[in-house]
């Protein structure tokens, strides 16, 4: 069953889960300041794929609040009250919301992919930080996860204690991925509720 929304094509899924119109998405995470910081970001995307879909999760502004209009017809704004409103999300935002807007951010990443697969029925979606710029095609990230549930990008810092002591140490403070970047196929939303 098809249908639009606005300017914005749908096909009706059986379990009622809007399809979008394309089955994968880039999407990021912003305070409202940030904005121009994800539209950079929107253009270096739009170099290789101006059908590719851009969700942007503005996570310190409701609906109602924030007056900027998508700049086009596959980039879609979200909000706390439909990004975070329930389940572990609701969690996230009641502890971090108010008393720690980077850890809320930094929380919701897993939450906001979760949302855009079950919710908006994307079939892979790739999280990057709004200040990342694509120089080159993008199209193996989604290609690599039609046989891989998640994609990760590891800090290269060195894993041996004995090469650099301090550098070995920041795996321990800063992680051993970079958060910055995260793939998930519909088939990862375990691993990001985990």
């Amino acid at each position: 069953q098809k249908g639009t929304v606005g300017r914005k094509e749908i096909i009706e899924l059986t379990d009622g889960v809007p399809k979008p119109s394309y089955p994968y998405t880039f999407c990021t995470i912003i305070t409202a300041n940030y904005l121009p910081y994800a539209l950079n970001l929107l253009s270096s995307i739009r170099g290789y794929d101006r059908e590719v879909h851009f969700n942007i999760f503005v996570s310190d502004c409701s609906r109602k609040e924030f007056k900027e209009a998508p700049p086009d017809d596959a980039t879609f704004f979200h909000y706390p009250e439909g990004v975070t409103a329930e389940g572990i999300g609701a969690s996230i935002m009641h502890k971090y919301r108010e008393t720690d807007r980077d850890a809320y951010r930094w929380s919701s990443k897993p939450v906001f992919i979760n949302h855009l697969i079950r919710e908006k029925g994307y079939s892979k979606v790739v999280y990057v930080d709004c200040d990342i710029f694509f120089f080159d095609a993008f199209q193996f990230l989604f290609d690599a996860l039609d046989t891989h549930r998640v994609l990760l990008t590891p800090h290269w810092r060195t894993p041996h204690p004995h090469s650099d002591q301090e550098e070995y140490r920041l795996l321990f403070n800063h992680g051993l991925y970079n958060a910055g970047f995260i793939a998930a196929s519909d088939k990862a939303t375990e691993a990001m509720d985990w």
